[in-house]
């Protein structure tokens, strides 16, 4: 358990915590005495926060000498809440569930409850992923990340014969990932004169084959700088023509 100072700024902690793998669950949980009435009051607070439809109380009662058990704390509890809020109570599957801890000298009433999961960044070694501007890359680079790898990418781009639009949005993209990682390192590649080169003197017919053997060979290249063991790419057998067996 952690205790925040007064004027903590709180959904930037819960934010920050939500975006951290390893974390097997947290929530945020108001203290308050061991009074049925105090606990309600919590409970109602928490869950007017804002709008819902249904909701479930669960209690956990690790102090055995609180005069009420877990089930008679989630009806009192529970009803406290539906008349202030007219939310309904649903076990199975609440909007909201609203949890009640009650420790000898105190009871902890939490109404968010965010699951992270994963492993630690970095504990799995050091991976590089070949960015594209589409969703696959990036989703494949987040599970890796998932899986305890710590991620470096690269985005080839068409310059100098196209504009700036895939290096902004890479860079784009590995803001918001690098969310889950804390820091990340974005090579950008400039890729058209090699394009260029293959288009004059390889057959069409092996072209792709061709852009993406280099353009493995140089992400491969800059892995090996950032200790990399292996690349990711994204991609989907069969999505887009590029991603087929006969090409």
């Amino acid at each position: 358990m952690l205790s925040l100072a007064d004027g903590a700024a709180l959904d930037e902690i819960q934010a920050r915590v939500a975006t951290t793998f390893g974390v097997a669950n947290f929530s945020c949980g108001v203290a308050t005495t061991l009074d049925l009435d105090a606990i309600s009051a919590a409970a109602v607070a928490a869950a007017s926060r804002a709008p819902m439809e249904s909701f479930a109380i669960v209690t956990r009662r690790a102090d055995k000498s609180f005069p009420l058990t877990s089930p008679q704390v989630n009806a009192r509890v529970g009803e406290a809440v539906r008349l202030a809020t007219g939310a309904r109570v649903d076990l199975d599957e609440p909007a909201v569930a609203i949890a009640i801890e009650i420790l000898p000298r105190a009871a902890f009433v939490s109404a968010e409850d965010s699951r992270p999961g994963g492993l630690p960044v970095s504990i799995s070694g050091r991976l590089t992923c070949l960015l594209s501007g589409g969703i696959d890359s990036p989703v494949a680079a987040h599970r890796m990340m998932q899986r305890g790898c710590r991620v470096g990418f690269v985005h080839f781009h068409g310059g100098p014969y196209t504009d700036r639009a895939s290096r902004d949005k890479a860079r784009e993209l590995v803001a918001h990932l690098t969310r889950w990682q804390l820091r990340s390192e974005l090579w950008v590649v400039p890729f058209g004169d090699i394009q260029a080169e293959i288009v004059a003197r390889v057959p069409r017919s092996h072209r792709v084959v061709l852009y993406r053997r280099m353009m493995l060979r140089i992400a491969a290249a800059l892995g090996r700088r950032g200790g990399a063991r292996a690349l990711v790419t994204g991609e989907s057998l069969g999505q887009v023509a590029s991603q087929t067996l006969r090409t």
